[in-house]
């Protein structure tokens, strides 16, 4: 028995049987699942119905949607929402799903990143360190700041009613950065929300992959989770990737696990996210994940008997 929960994320597109999917999670070992978007109210019934209330370790902020939301659109709520309308919806559907996590045992609402669309994607720069790549993610910074800026405002106005309500129903918020330009918050974006909430049940939910790209995009020496590096942390993702940055079972990519592993020890909560596909197929990727979240917390066995382990 290990002494964190493993889990994986469920998603329940359209027309999809969630509660089935869920027991293949839960047959391969996995203590929990993390319910992510897309996840509709007729969705949420089904899991509600079929799960073990301790079996659901964490859900996405504005789950489950409402019925008004049809089955197969994008959900119209957002983390940095611009509109005023926008805003008030996201706001009342983020507390919801806060008490929708009081009544069901759930002691986590993730906050993921949230893509603003309004900059370029660092992934489509050249490779490797040289001053022309450098200067353009120099100019790049800047022109994301200034459209940062009103949606950081957005940002913090939805966490301050989430946290009121989760502090009164012992909930604990956990809000994942992300490190793309397009992306809010960023980790030092994090860590001010962090600090404007101090003593709030405000954590982090990191993602191995996510901090992978952040370095090799970063400026040599600098560690954008660096602000970070001793905050409480609610759960991570193990997350790896190819040598193309193309998504991997964990273990098989380039993430170096030894040097993640003081990261993955502060947290008593592990997730993988499993391709589309991989639940329903079952076993396959889901259970070499599994195991090898098993061997990584499982410490090196000790020789016995002697220098070179006879008895």
């Amino acid at each position: 028995m290990t002494s964190r929960v493993h889990a994986a994320l469920l998603r329940s597109p359209a027309g999809s049987l969630p509660e089935r999917a869920a027991s293949v999670i839960l047959d391969l070992g996995f203590q929990g699942v993390v319910l992510a978007a897309p996840l509709h109210e007729t969705a949420w019934e089904s899991l509600r119905a079929a799960l073990p209330r301790s079996s659901i370790s964490a859900i996405e902020v504005f789950l489950p949607w409402p019925r008004g939301v049809s089955p197969g659109s994008e959900a119209p709520f957002h983390i940095a929402a611009l509109h005023p309308e926008e805003r008030r919806d996201s706001v009342g559907q983020a507390t919801q799903t806060v008490l929708v996590a009081e009544r069901s045992s759930i002691p986590v609402v993730l906050v993921p990143a949230a893509r603003m669309g309004a900059v370029v994607d660092e992934r489509s720069l050249p490779r490797g360190r040289d001053a022309h790549r450098e200067q353009r993610i120099a100019r790049l910074r800047a022109a994301r700041e200034a459209e940062a800026r009103p949606r950081l405002d957005s940002l913090l106005h939805l966490l301050s009613k989430m946290l009121s309500a989760a502090d009164r129903y012992g909930v604990t918020v956990a809000l994942a950065p992300g490190v793309l330009l397009d992306e809010i918050p960023s980790p030092d974006e994090a860590a001010a929300c962090l600090e404007e909430f101090r003593g709030a049940p405000l954590s982090m939910w990191v993602d191995t992959a996510q901090r992978a790209l952040a370095l090799s995009l970063a400026p040599a020496g600098y560690d954008p989770f660096g602000a970070l590096e001793k905050e409480a942390l609610a759960g991570v993702t193990l997350r790896d990737m190819g040598p193309g940055g193309e998504p991997v079972p964990p273990g098989r990519g380039r993430i170096d696990w030894a040097a993640e592993k003081p990261l993955l020890e502060r947290c008593s909560l592990w997730a993988v996210d499993p391709p589309p596909g991989a639940v329903a197929e079952g076993g396959g990727w889901l259970e070499e994940a599994r195991e090898f979240m098993v061997r990584l917390e499982t410490p090196p066995r000790e020789p016995s008997g002697g220098l070179l382990g006879i008895g």
